[in-house]
């Protein structure tokens, strides 16, 4: 079911439980860094005052950055998620 509210559509959930909800990934590549990272960005639970126990998932939410750079990485087990994207994405042509 969709709605228009304050210039928005809204799509009203058909689910009847927040803990249906699936883990979400966003990968991002950045190319033509300074050096090759790779970062898991997620939320974490850190309690400021008082401990409690919330109901549900807080994993879904995950961000992954990988950064090229544009010297190719060493030979090492590590890089080599970096070496394959590096291929895949290059602007030369063989």
């Amino acid at each position: 079911m969709m709605k228009v509210r304050k210039g928005y559509l809204v799509r009203k959930a058909s689910w009847t439980s927040y803990n249906d909800i699936k883990c979400v990934y966003s990968i991002w590549v950045c190319m033509n860094m300074t050096e090759n990272s790779l970062e898991h960005i997620h939320l974490v639970k850190e309690s400021i005052v008082n401990l409690h126990a919330w109901k549900g998932k807080l994993d879904l939410i995950n961000i992954v950055m990988i950064g090229l750079s544009e010297d190719i990485p060493i030979h090492e087990e590590k890089y080599e998620l970096h070496k394959l994207l590096g291929a895949l994405l290059s602007q030369i042509y063989l």
